[in-house]
């Protein structure tokens, strides 16, 4: 699947792309089916392409499983991701988060976008444009007891100094 969207870095407008592998729909439609009327969610990993434009998402990791009916930001300790980069690095990177809201809201709350950002801002997480993929459950009219899972994508951004950092939503553009 791919998306694209409209970020501000510096004082122009730029275009950026990300793109998921069917093995990331997958495996993150997948934990959140397993998941049910839980939260879940994880670490994405990737790589750039060379102009920095593109994120390409390859891998999705759960990393963080709640009792409530969706997380209240995205808590994955900095060690937690490093531990987990030993896997992944040299040939993919941490790139950003996902996570599911078995409730079906489609927007993210306020302090989901406060911890996206705050990966921004940060860096040492070495991920200037974290991508951040929601999940969400969609109720299908006529089949209660249908899971079906929807999926938007956003990209952060953040100026060096963290001054200035939002999180916009990216349209998809493909198959």
């Amino acid at each position: 699947m791919r998306y694209t969207g409209e970020v501000n870095l510096g004082d122009e407008l730029t275009v950026l792309g990300a793109e998921l592998s069917d093995a990331v729909v997958r495996a993150i439609t997948g934990h959140c089916r397993g998941a049910a009327d839980r939260g879940v969610g994880g670490v994405l990993w990737g790589r750039y392409s060379e102009d920095s434009k593109t994120c390409h998402v390859e891998t999705a990791d759960v990393v963080m499983v709640t009792g409530c009916e969706g997380i209240s930001g995205i808590e994955v300790p900095p060690d937690t991701v490093a531990l987990l980069a030993v896997g992944y690095w040299p040939d993919s990177y941490f790139v950003g988060h996902w996570h599911y809201h078995a409730d079906g809201l489609t927007d993210l709350h306020a302090i989901d976008v406060e911890s996206i950002l705050e990966t921004a801002r940060d860096p040492g997480s070495q991920c200037l444009t974290p991508i951040h993929v929601l999940a969400y459950r969609e109720f299908l009219p006529g089949r209660p007891d249908e899971l079906a899972i929807g999926i938007r994508v956003f990209v952060a951004t953040a100026t060096q100094d963290g001054y200035m950092a939002h999180v916009a939503p990216m349209k998809q553009v493909g198959g």
